[in-house]
């Protein structure tokens, strides 16, 4: 009984839909990322990136320990700026901008600052799928 539940609970988990469709549009930047950074405050976060494309530029959304943000950002040469707010932060509110390159593996890299703060804060994430 209690084997033959476990079993399916594990195939529905492993056989569920991705909620994130594959990246095969040819844009670097569309997707979603697992990001790990650490802030100008020295404080080290990790959770996701989702970057979609829009008529006007990127919508980007970051949920990460303790806060939701919200960005939109465009392409700059090879670097996408972004500025961003939060949206559910346990600091209180807060925005900002960020600023990333695609590495030659794929993976993005770049820097995030909290308006009002000094200093910036790093990130850097790879493909989730």
């Amino acid at each position: 009984g209690v084997v033959i539940v476990a079993s399916i609970v594990a195939l529905a988990f492993f056989t569920a839909p991705n909620p994130t469709a594959p990246d095969d549009d040819g844009d670097p930047w569309t997707g979603r990322w697992l990001i790990n950074g650490q802030s100008a405050q020295d404080t080290e976060y990790s959770g996701s990136l989702t970057i979609r494309r829009t008529s006007n530029g990127y919508d980007l959304q970051w949920l990460v320990t303790g806060d939701i943000a919200l960005g939109e950002g465009r392409v700059v040469g090879s670097r996408l700026e972004a500025s961003w707010r939060s949206t559910s932060a346990i600091s209180g509110e807060a925005t900002g901008s960020a600023v990333y390159t695609v590495d030659a593996d794929g993976s993005i890299i770049g820097s995030r600052t909290i308006d009002g703060v000094d200093g910036e804060g790093t990130e850097e994430g790879e493909p989730a799928g």
